[in-house]
């Protein structure tokens, strides 16, 4: 199951027919908004076809939001993240946390304020 842009799964669908995974085996939820439709479409995906633990593939700074999400209505997963930031041969120190573009404050920020209203909502 692809959790996220319908754009982004296409891509990876084509990934992995690329890297020779038939495509008639390669499922895909492209109905949901938002990530607590994605577990729940999802669910009727694998009571249908009796699957018992998905793979949710997401990115990684998403993953955690996301396994609460797919928890909340039942569904174990397992979790392949993707889309990992690193520093390449750097050392962390206190100035490396703050990029030019501050992308990585944005996206934690988004993830952070994700959860806590989940928390809330559901």
């Amino acid at each position: 199951m692809f959790e996220g842009r319908k754009a982004e799964a296409v891509i990876v669908k084509r990934l992995l027919i690329d890297l020779g995974v038939p495509s008639d085996k390669i499922i895909m939820e492209d109905k949901s908004r938002d990530t607590i439709e994605n577990a729940k479409y999802t669910m009727e995906i694998c009571k249908k076809l009796n699957y018992k633990k998905p793979i949710l593939a997401t990115s990684a700074c998403h993953m955690k939001r996301a396994i609460m999400s797919f928890r909340k209505i039942g569904i174990d997963v397992f979790p392949k993240p993707a889309n990992f930031k690193t520093w390449k041969n750097k050392r962390y120190r206190r100035k490396s946390y703050l990029s030019g573009s501050f992308e990585g404050a944005r996206t934690a920020i988004h993830e952070y304020l994700g959860l806590l209203s989940y928390k809330f909502a559901y």
